[in-house]
């Protein structure tokens, strides 16, 4: 077998960026998800959120937000020990490009500069972990997918270790995203 050549996540995720700005201003300009009327329904169930600061409710929302993300992670690392490994990991590492730049380009066009704290905003501080981790998860599929079928190196126990890692950044930004993001997005919409 040849040499196992790295994917080029980075590309495609640049790529993917300004697929998802074309892609806004193509299909109109703001999506639903970014109008006045939904940021207004946002904020009424955020302040719900953020006013039933009981244990319980923390533990719901950490729960609901966990299944969501840990399934699209359970998916990528299942599909790093098939033969869809290069076109998951090339397709999350797009995704990620075309994600970020749907909303950043959909918020500008519906806010102007003021779209620009509304995504920093959604995205704080959860995105600090997720986004390492996602990117780190891409690569260590990518990895794992050389060494079953490429016969690339890789050591078990630091591949573990490394899984193990990205796993707990996850797990982190989850509990940022279920309880310190609703505060920090519930206080910023409210200066909308």
């Amino acid at each position: 077998m040849g040499r196992f050549r790295k994917l080029p996540l980075m590309p495609l995720c640049a790529a993917g960026f300004f697929v998802g700005i074309f892609m806004n201003f193509w299909w109109g300009q703001g999506s639903a998800l970014l109008t006045p009327a939904h940021l207004c329904r946002v904020k009424e169930g955020l302040r719900e959120a953020v006013d039933a600061k009981s244990v319980a409710g923390n533990w719901s929302m950490i729960a609901l937000v966990g299944m969501e993300r840990i399934r699209w992670v359970a998916l990528l690392i299942l599909a790093g020990t098939t033969y869809l490994a290069p076109f998951g990991c090339m397709g999350a590492a797009a995704w990620l490009g075309i994600s970020l730049g749907t909303f950043l380009a959909g918020s500008l066009c519906q806010y102007g500069i003021k779209g620009i704290v509304l995504v920093t905003a959604a995205l704080f501080p959860q995105w600090l972990l997720y986004g390492p981790a996602f990117w780190f998860l891409i690569n260590w599929c990518a990895e794992l997918y050389g060494a079953i079928y490429h016969k690339s190196p890789f050591r078990k126990r630091e591949g573990l270790v490394k899984l193990a890692f990205i796993l707990l950044l996850i797990l982190a930004g989850i509990v940022m995203e279920s309880t310190w993001n609703p505060g920090i997005l519930m206080e910023t919409l409210v200066k909308f």
